[in-house]
């Protein structure tokens, strides 16, 4: 069994590319960075657990997954992402969950 059907809410929705909060979130980004929202989504469904909620700690290891040049960048678009509710954020720490799903 894959990863992604072992885990109903980390199935990939069937419109991530066209999703209307993920072009949001990719519009607020600037332009070298309108990739890291799906690629920082496919990363937290790599990383998360049995409910969803991955911790992105200091940022190193998801800047190296979406490609970014710094952590500081992982962030930025984790942020983005909460403000269009693809990811929620437990306050005053690096913890996040996907905010959709089934």
């Amino acid at each position: 069994m894959s990863f992604f059907n072992s885990k109903p809410w980390a199935k990939i929705p069937t419109d991530l590319l066209e999703n209307k909060a993920m072009i949001r979130t990719e519009k607020e980004l600037a332009p070298e960075l309108r990739a890291a929202p799906v690629l920082l989504y496919l990363a937290g469904a790599s990383k998360a657990d049995e409910d969803g909620i991955f911790d992105i700690g200091d940022g190193e290891e998801f800047a190296a997954l979406i490609k970014a040049d710094k952590p500081e960048t992982v962030f930025s678009v984790a942020s983005a992402m909460v403000k269009f509710r693809i990811f929620a954020h437990v306050p005053d720490s690096t913890i996040y969950l996907f905010a959709e799903g089934e």
